[in-house]
């Protein structure tokens, strides 16, 4: 008996069976196939195309699910986000036709097993052949790999990174922010060192790597008695109070905020709604500036970041 029914698999396809009604027997065969085929085909000794990669790049561009193409003599070639359709060649071969990138060839020396496998999805078309919608998936377990060729102290595994860019005057282009990257803005240097020191922004020319921010939205009570610092931060264009746990050895910041919570106590969802609200504005920030306690330090002098790396490339 093989992975997958027309139930299980039809849990995995809605796509499909909205479009054509139904899976049947030979599409559940067809799947069971190639899902042994490629679990079947799996080597623990060197790595096999439909294997996947956690990569790092030189730049510290990390992916957790990069698929292996194909593999000449002394490279793989990999892709990080990719859409796998797999066919049976001549003996019995896999082949992969792949959407999705980027794209890197990688030296096969730098690739070492991990001792772990994932699923990873495949697809191939069903019974009504190549049309809209026409495609079923399935997963098979397959081997995981690791290669790191960082060339950074840090990479986006355990950090988040941004490009920045200092403006030294932003007036001439209609704008008031020096610094700004994708999707932030700063208006000068103490709330760009304030964002800085609060996600614990390391500077690398203009390259910045930062600890990942984890939120999380809590019940008035459990915000109440969390024993963390006490912050700002912005939601919505207003400014609230946060509280912020640093976890250093991972590299986190857990920023716990009031936000709509479960209560039954008041049924009707209107009465509810009215009543947080009223809650939800008692927890808006007196400061004006987010990362408020990060802005106290710098401001005191606890703290002091140099900006000349970042501001050396700086626009024309």
């Amino acid at each position: 008996m093989g992975k997958y029914t027309i139930e299980t698999l039809s849990k995995i396809n809605a796509r499909f069976t909205n479009a054509h009604y139904k899976l049947t027997e030979p599409d559940v065969e067809m799947a069971n196939q190639y899902v042994e085929l490629i679990e079947n085909s799996r080597r623990k000794e060197k790595p096999m195309p439909g294997d996947i990669v956690r990569y790092t790049s030189k730049d510290g561009e990390y992916s957790s699910h990069a698929f292996i193409e194909k593999i000449d003599e002394n490279q793989a070639y990999i892709a990080e986000h990719s859409s796998v359709y797999i066919w049976e060649g001549e003996e019995s071969d896999i082949r992969f036709s792949i959407s999705g990138g980027p794209f890197y060839s990688i030296p096969l020396d730098k690739i070492t097993y991990s001792g772990e496998q994932e699923e990873k999805r495949f697809w191939h078309f069903g019974h009504c052949g190549a049309c809209a919608d026409g495609g079923i998936d399935f997963y098979a377990n397959v081997n995981v790999w690791e290669c790191d060729l960082n060339e950074k102290d840090f990479s986006t595994r355990t950090h988040d990174k941004y490009w920045i860019t200092y403006d030294p005057k932003p007036e001439k282009r209609g704008s008031r922010y020096h610094f700004f990257t994708l999707g932030k803005a700063w208006e000068n240097d103490i709330d760009f060192l304030a964002w800085l020191r609060t996600f614990r922004g390391v500077i690398d020319n203009n390259m910045v790597w930062t600890y990942k921010n984890i939120k999380h939205h809590v019940t008035p009570e459990e915000f109440d008695a969390l024993n963390a610092i006490e912050d700002t931060f912005r939601r919505n264009g207003s400014i609230w109070r946060c509280k912020r746990i640093y976890d250093d050895a991972n590299y986190t910041v857990h920023t716990y905020f009031v936000w709509y919570w479960e209560d039954d106590s008041i049924p009707d969802f209107g009465e509810r709604m009215n009543y947080q609200n009223k809650i939800l504005d008692s927890y808006k920030a007196a400061s004006f500036y987010e990362n408020e306690y990060a802005r106290t330090e710098i401001k005191n002098g606890t703290v002091n970041i140099d900006l000349s790396e970042i501001k050396g490339h700086c626009m024309d």
